[in-house]
């Protein structure tokens, strides 16, 4: 997604839509995480992020 056009719609609109958002992004990370982690034999990349 294009970073400024979030952040224009982040500012310009409510906290409901944020909290949409963030919640999307965060099972669209989760589903990926525990994808790659089922199909691939890799450390635990949470530890990366830190």
């Amino acid at each position: 997604w294009p970073y400024e056009y979030l952040l224009n719609k982040t500012f310009s609109g409510t906290d409901t839509w944020m909290r949409e958002v963030v919640q999307r992004l965060e099972d669209c990370l989760s589903e990926t995480y525990w994808y790659v982690r089922s199909h691939y034999v890799i450390p635990d990349i949470t530890v990366e992020f830190r």
